[in-house]
């Protein structure tokens, strides 16, 4: 299997024109997640089930591996309700002999209802991609996502209708959220409430937890830790606005530094960089800034669907999801994450496709 890589940020429609760019030479924003994106089918809600497996957890897989920045391992008991989207693969080399089932994560979610997992629409996109590669993808419990304690097999999912108006932070038009379907209950475990998102909640005290990438050092074999759980805490910074003028405090000559010093590769010019600055919004109401750097945590690649809640006495209630970070050629996952919250419309939604799901 070949590594994965990342979906860098499309064209799309815009109020004052379409971009002339499509940052494909920037290591910069891009989704939290590390896989390849596809066209959306719905494969039905009612197929085999899914299998518990005892895989052990190991790198010796040809992956990069990819979490939640300035958070901790948490155990699978811990926010149960959280797991990661992963393919599932089935070796059996050695007649006689059990096979080996080893699990790839590859994005994060909540289980929200009895089959329902809240997640990203990029990546349910995912899926779909490595579905129609003939791959297995499930929905994985416990604190590694390398060696789950159990898994559900991932059957259909739907996604949120992209904005008529805004083309969103990625410019792919926004509302990147989806609900994935389980092909049968997990055992034992608890589903998480959904909260409807209110703007004063930004400055409450937010857990995110994720299976993403831990830091920025290479393991001995030359790939990313990440894939186990982890979780920490975090407030929203701003809902909606400029991304970059939010990340450098308005400091257009700071941002000017870091573009040329570090944002991209190829030739950077001028008219690039203002452009960047000028295209590059969070839709109002819809997608959250949260995480300051060296004081809270915030995503990184693999903590994409992943929630973004308030867990209060034995509640966890989740009130948006991750979706995206900036990074650039030097440091990956600088500067904080973005968040798609559980506003009327996007609460509705996921309502929505829970009853869809359960009838």
């Amino acid at each position: 299997m070949k590594p994965s890589t990342v979906r860098t940020p499309t064209t799309a429609s815009h109020e004052n024109g379409p971009p002339t760019h499509a940052r494909a030479q920037s290591k910069s924003l891009m989704p939290l997640f590390m896989t390849l994106a596809g066209a959306t089918t719905l494969l039905g809600c009612a197929l085999d089930a899914g299998t518990t497996s005892d895989a052990p957890a190991g790198d010796q897989f040809e992956t990069h591996k990819q979490a939640i920045f300035g958070g901790e391992l948490t155990d699978g008991a811990t926010y149960e309700a959280v797991g990661s989207l992963a393919i599932r693969i089935v070796f059996e080399d050695v007649p006689g002999e059990p096979p080996f089932i080893y699990h790839q994560p590859f994005c994060s979610g909540t289980l929200i209802g009895n089959k329902a997992v809240l997640t990203a629409r990029h990546c349910t996109e995912a899926a779909n991609q490595y579905i129609s590669d003939g791959l297995e993808v499930v929905f994985a419990f416990g604190s590694s996502g390398w060696d789950p304690e159990q898994a559900v097999q991932i059957v259909d999912w739907k996604e949120a209708p992209p904005s008529p108006t805004h083309p969103g932070l990625l410019l792919d038009g926004g509302r990147d959220i989806a609900v994935a379907y389980l092909a049968e209950e997990a055992i034992g475990i608890r589903p998480a409430k959904i909260g409807l998102f209110k703007e004063k909640q930004a400055d409450d005290e937010l857990v995110i937890v994720g299976y993403g990438r831990t830091d920025y050092f290479f393991d001995e074999i030359g790939y990313y830790e990440g894939g186990y759980k982890l979780s920490g805490t975090t407030t929203g910074r701003a809902l909606g606005g400029p991304w970059y003028s939010l990340l450098f405090n308005g400091d257009y000559d700071a941002y000017l530094q870091w573009y040329f010093a570090d944002a991209v590769t190829g030739s950077p010019s001028e008219e690039e960089a203002l452009e960047w600055w000028n295209i590059y919004n969070l839709e109002p109401g819809y997608e959250l800034l949260a995480g300051t750097p060296g004081q809270e945590a915030f995503g990184c690649f693999g903590d994409s669907g992943g929630p973004l809640a308030i867990a209060k006495k034995n509640k966890f209630t989740v009130y948006g999801v991750g979706f995206a970070t900036e990074s650039s050629q030097s440091t990956d996952c600088t500067g904080g994450s973005a968040y798609l919250v559980l506003n009327q419309e996007m609460h509705a939604f996921v309502r929505k496709a829970l009853a869809d799901c359960e009838d």
